[in-house]
């Protein structure tokens, strides 16, 4: 098990070293094909109390919420890109949405600014036969209900849903 209070600890020495890197924490956590857990917020917060400026988990199989803490994200579970597994969605009477992540960095007015594209995916394999792909237009509200019933301080970015040539998306900025 990872030790969150040394990794905490790693976080901010590291932050106090390099003041004006971007910290990225990627955890795998999370149960399977469930929302996010008081462990996980309790230790995502802890990391951006340290100095993290993002944390972006993974390995539940499904998306999680999002939360605003801070003027930091956490974006708890992204869920799938792609597995290779019939998965457990319908069994389990779960959402088979995942997210897909895209991060950047540009300069605008002296500033660098980061921008999180968050692209909804389809991911339930028996629904796919295994091509994990771009949400249809008509599920992106189902996705965008499901994570505002789910996140914290992320009402305004969530409600604006964006379109570029790779699909819908959600943006976060910080």
């Amino acid at each position: 098990p990872v030790d969150n209070v040394e990794t905490a600890r790693q976080v901010a020495t590291y932050r106090r070293a390099h003041p004006e890197s971007t910290i990225v924490i990627y955890p795998d956590w999370g149960k399977n094909y469930s929302w996010q857990n008081l462990t996980q917020t309790e230790t995502a917060r802890l990391l951006i109390d340290a100095g993290a400026d993002l944390v972006l988990g993974h390995g539940a199989h499904r998306l999680q919420g999002i939360e605003h803490y801070k003027e930091k994200w956490i974006v708890y579970n992204l869920g799938n890109f792609m597995f290779n597994s019939k998965g457990r969605y319908q069994k389990l009477k779960q959402p088979p949405y995942s997210l897909a992540a895209f991060l950047d960095f540009a300069e605008f007015e002296g500033q660098i600014r980061r921008r999180l594209r968050l692209y909804p995916l389809l991911t339930d394999n028996l629904v796919t036969k295994y091509q994990s792909g771009p949400v249809p237009a008509e599920h992106v509200d189902v996705v965008q209900n499901l994570l505002l019933q789910h996140s914290a301080n992320a009402e305004s970015e969530l409600q604006q849903v964006a379109q570029d040539p790779l699909g819908n998306y959600f943006e976060l900025l910080f």
